[in-house]
């Protein structure tokens, strides 16, 4: 019985294993499929792929964040609150009737 087993186990594999590699075959180059799987994968992902906002704390002049120092720093990210932007993730951060429920 052992033998048996193991033969069924090693055709099945045999099987699986020459079906993948006439998939890789039919895509031309092994690299193709593997990038097929990947973007299939991600299409399927929860996670986006871009974050949805961006917060952009540098200056455009000259030495960004070096130029404005820590005062520069705290009004750009004042700034950020005030207008909504979620630097936590809190949702309640920038909805004042939210922060009051909590």
């Amino acid at each position: 019985m052992g033998e048996g087993e193991s033969s069924r186990i090693q055709q099945e594999g045999d099987t699986e294993a020459k079906i993948l590699r006439n998939k890789i075959e039919s895509y031309g180059d092994p690299r193709l499929y593997a990038l097929s799987l990947v973007s299939r994968n991600l299409a399927d992902s929860r996670q986006p792929l871009v974050p949805e906002r961006l917060f952009n704390a540098n200056s455009a002049g000259e030495g960004g964040f070096a130029a404005n120092g820590m005062l520069g720093t705290l009004m750009s990210l004042l700034v950020a609150e005030k207008s909504g932007f979620e630097l936590n993730g809190d949702e309640s951060l920038g909805n004042p009737e939210a922060s009051a429920k909590a």
